[in-house]
């Protein structure tokens, strides 16, 4: 079994599908399952999310963040289904910490709610599509929360970037 990681920190969506040809096409033997963890960075990281936005402007950016990146996800799993890969995989995107205070990280307020969404669109490609699906973003932002909720506010599964999990979500990947 071979497996190979395509994925650049940073990327978004878009970026993705213009390399998707030399990323996925010439891989050698030709690929027989694909997974896929997009959205972080395709929910930006502008200064939309401060607490003085109104909402009217955060949810104007986000339905527009959305539509790109449905439209993206919905192009890169046709790619692949044209490819006859057997076996894809959807991931939602794991959760932003927005509660954790005392991380020095700025905190951009509404950036979960945003993934929050891109989550929801995956779960519903995966259902249309009829492909297999791993709810990062629903377990860890349960878990998360509770913990909170039960031991501290300032408690977080999430790493001091606010972006990647640290090492109880990343254990928390691990078992789901």
């Amino acid at each position: 079994m071979l497996f190979i990681n395509r994925g650049i920190g940073g990327d978004q969506t878009r970026q993705v599908q213009a390399r998707f040809d030399w990323d996925v096409k010439t891989v050698s033997p030709k690929p027989t399952a694909a997974f896929m963890m997009l959205g972080m960075n395709d929910s930006g990281y502008g200064s939309v999310y401060s607490l003085s936005t109104p909402q009217s402007d955060l949810d104007a950016y986000r339905a527009s963040c959305l539509e790109a990146y449905q439209a993206g996800m919905n192009d890169l799993i046709s790619r692949l289904a044209e490819m006859n890969i057997r076996r894809i995989t959807l991931f939602t995107p794991t959760p932003y910490e927005e509660h954790a205070l005392y991380i020095e990280k700025k905190i951009l307020f509404g950036k979960n709610g945003t993934l929050g969404q891109f989550a929801g669109c995956v779960i519903k490609l995966a259902k249309e599509r009829k492909l297999e699906l791993v709810d990062f973003y629903g377990a860890m932002n349960l878990i998360g929360s509770n913990a909170q909720q039960a031991l501290s506010d300032q408690y977080t599964i999430i790493s001091s970037d606010r972006v990647h999990p640290g090492e109880v979500g990343y254990l928390i990947m691990l078992l789901y």
